[in-house]
């Protein structure tokens, strides 16, 4: 039986105000419904005990979409068998994300954004080596350090992370 949940959110408020505990509410819900956990029913009463007796779903913040929905649902109708990275690729969102990335160091490190030569780390990903890819980070003025294909060498991230251990030259290190 699917149960809608403001309903089910209204049983466990009449269990609450009728001095029952989570768990006996929980037993007596799923006796009716059968759909809901233990854990609700604590969370629940968790939020009753503080006096918050609103039963509407909070809004959830969450990252804005930067490509429409009715546009990717177009694409799919008329080829239902593309994949998200060809989705992607055509609606150029990473291009769309280095937009945004461009205008958040811009407010959040004026000083870095001013200079020269900020360089961006990529690896191989179809979405990084598109063209348009390419093309947009050319236009931002920013500079790749490639990512070497399937090599089992140490990455370059690795090895300016480590340079200091050359200085070691194979001594141990003392605490």
């Amino acid at each position: 039986m699917a149960t809608d949940k403001v309903l089910l959110r209204h049983c466990i408020l009449y269990e609450f105000q009728q001095e029952r505990n989570a768990t006996e509410a929980c037993r007596n819900l799923l006796k009716v419904f059968g759909t809901v956990s233990d854990r609700t029913c604590r969370r629940w009463y968790e939020k009753f005990e503080t006096g918050d007796f609103d039963l509407s779903d909070k809004p959830r913040s969450r990252r804005p979409s930067l490509i429409d929905d009715d546009v990717v649902k177009a694409m799919l109708e008329q080829n239902p068998f593309l994949t998200t990275s060809e989705i992607a690729e055509r609606l150029n969102s990473y291009c769309q994300q280095l937009d945004n990335l461009k205008i958040a160091v811009q407010k959040k490190r004026p000083a870095m954004f001013n200079r020269k030569d900020i360089i961006l780390h990529h690896d191989n990903a179809r979405s990084h080596a598109a063209l348009g890819t390419r093309q947009k980070i050319a236009e931002v003025g920013w500079e790749i350090l490639s990512h070497p294909p399937y090599s089992p060498d140490i990455a370059p991230s690795d090895y300016h992370l480590f340079l200091s251990l050359q200085n070691f030259d194979g001594q141990k290190i003392q605490k």
